[in-house]
C-alpha cells in the first residue's frame, strides 16, 4: 500500500513537473507575440501572517501583544501602474484587509478582537525589460518598494478596561488608528493574451502604530498574493504578427 501510495505522489509529481515544462516551451517558442502596453491594473487577494514577540514589556509589566497573536489576515488590493521606463514602473496600491482570530495561550483578553486595515501606498516596480521574442515577451519579473499609510479599524466586543468614574461612563471598545511604514515585495507575472494576465507575489511589511487599546507599538506581517493583470494603453509602434 505504501508503495502504490509513493508511486502515486512521484507519478503527480511528473504531471506536475510536465505541466510547467510544457507551459514554459510553449511561451519561449510561441509565435504570438505580445504588444508591450503602458499601464498595468492589477486585482489581487492575499493571505498573510503577523510576527513579533507574543509579549510587550512596558516597564515592570508584561502585556500579550494584539498583532503578533492574530492568526488569520486576509483582504483585497488593487494597484495601477504607469511604465516610465525600460525597467521601471509606478503608481499606486490601495489595499484593504481583516485580522482576527487572537490567540495567546489560555488568555481571552483580546479573543473577540479584530481589526480592519486600509492602507494606500505609492509603488516603485523594478522590472526586466520587455522583449520582442521569447519569454519575456510574455513574463515578468519584479520588485517593488512602497512607503505605506493606513488605518487601522479596531473593534471588540468585551470590555477592555474599567473606567472609574461616578458618571458611569464606558470604556471604548473601537479605535481607529493611524499607521505608516515600507512594504517591500518580489513577484512574478504571465500575460496570457494581449489584454489579460495573472501574478503571483510575497511581500513584507513593517509599520509604526499608537492605540488606547493596546500596547503595540508596531507591527510586522508578510502576505502571499495571487491575482490577475488587466493591460492597458498598448505600445502602437510595435505590431507584431499573431
Amino acid at each position: 500500500m505504501k508503495n502504490i501510495l509513493k508511486c502515486g505522489a512521484m507519478r503527480n509529481r511528473i504531471i506536475i513537473w510536465g505541466i510547467f515544462v510544457c507551459f514554459t516551451f510553449n511561451i519561449h517558442v510561441s509565435n504570438a507575440q505580445l504588444i508591450d502596453n503602458k499601464i498595468n491594473i492589477y486585482l489581487g487577494c492575499h493571505n498573510g501572517l503577523f510576527y513579533g514577540k507574543s509579549q510587550i514589556q512596558d516597564g515592570s509589566f508584561i502585556f500579550p501583544s494584539f498583532y503578533s497573536n492574530l492568526k488569520n489576515f486576509k483582504g483585497a488590493s488593487i494597484k495601477a501602474l504607469y511604465k516610465g521606463y525600460e525597467n521601471i514602473s509606478f503608481g499606486l496600491t490601495l489595499s484593504k484587509s481583516l485580522a482576527s482570530d487572537w490567540d495567546y495561550l489560555n488568555d481571552e483578553f483580546y479573543s473577540s478582537s479584530k481589526v480592519e486595515m486600509q492602507s494606500l501606498a505609492p509603488t516603485i516596480q523594478l522590472h526586466n525589460k520587455f522583449s520582442q521574442h521569447g519569454f519575456f515577451n510574455r513574463c515578468k519579473f519584479f520588485l517593488e518598494i512602497s512607503p505605506t499609510i493606513g488605518f487601522s479599524a479596531f473593534s471588540t466586543s468585551n470590555e477592555l478596561f474599567v473606567v472609574q468614574s461616578a458618571d458611569n461612563i464606558t470604556a471604548p471598545t473601537t479605535s481607529n488608528d493611524f499607521y505608516y511604514g515600507f512594504s517591500g515585495s518580489t513577484g512574478f507575472e504571465c500575460a496570457l493574451t494581449q489584454d489579460l494576465g495573472v501574478f503571483i507575489s510575497y511581500s513584507l511589511q513593517n509599520n509604526r502604530i499608537q492605540s488606547i487599546l493596546y500596547n503595540d507599538d508596531h507591527f510586522t506581517v508578510s502576505q502571499l498574493n495571487i491575482g490577475i493583470l488587466l493591460k492597458l494603453f498598448k505600445d502602437k509602434r510595435y505590431l507584431y504578427r499573431n
